[in-house]
Formats: structure tokens, sequence, C-alpha cells
């Protein structure tokens, strides 16, 4: 579930700026599951067959709870890592307002 977050940040963060602080910015993944269903609309293909938006949109609801302790970005934190694995840094760092 959280790599199927995480694929949909990286396509809407061009033009959410929500989704856009959840490249770089840890957020909730409840949060952000809330925020996908209520802001954008994904149509997900699985062995080249387009799920209906129902199916997502139920899939999503049915995991809020699951989310509800989960803090990742795209870039270099997920608080389900390994504690042996150090965070990654890019050290790019780019203005949420204008890139």
């Amino acid at each position: 579930m959280r790599e199927l977050l995480k694929q949909a940040i990286t396509e809407a963060c061009s033009t959410c700026v929500y989704c856009s602080h959840a490249v770089k910015i840890a957020v909730n993944g409840k949060q952000l599951a809330l925020h996908l269903l209520a802001e954008h609309r994904f149509q997900l293909t699985l062995d080249q067959e387009q799920l209906p938006l129902e199916t997502i949109v139920e899939l999503l609801k049915g995991r809020l709870t699951e989310l509800e302790d989960a803090f990742f970005n795209c870039d270099s934190y997920d608080n389900a890592s390994t504690p042996d694995e150090p965070p990654k840094f890019m050290k790019h760092y780019e203005c949420f307002q204008c890139r």
C-alpha cells in the first residue's frame, strides 16, 4: 500500500502542493490516502487491465487503519524501514513554492 501511495505522489507532485511536499517531507499515510481520495482520481492498471475507480477507493478506505501509524515520503524516509538502515539524503534542496 505504501508503494502505491508513493507512486500516486510521484504522479501528482507536479500539480499538487501537498503531494509535492510529500516527496521530500514525511507525511502520515492515512492523511495522504484521504488527500488522494478527496483531491485526485487515479486509474490503476493491473496485468494490462484498468481497475475501476470504485475498486481503488475501496482499497484505500479499507487500509486507512493500517496507514494510521505510517509516516513516509517518496524520497528518503519510511518508518517501516529497518532501524539498521540509515535514511538516505540526496542533499538536493528545492523551494516548495517555485521549485
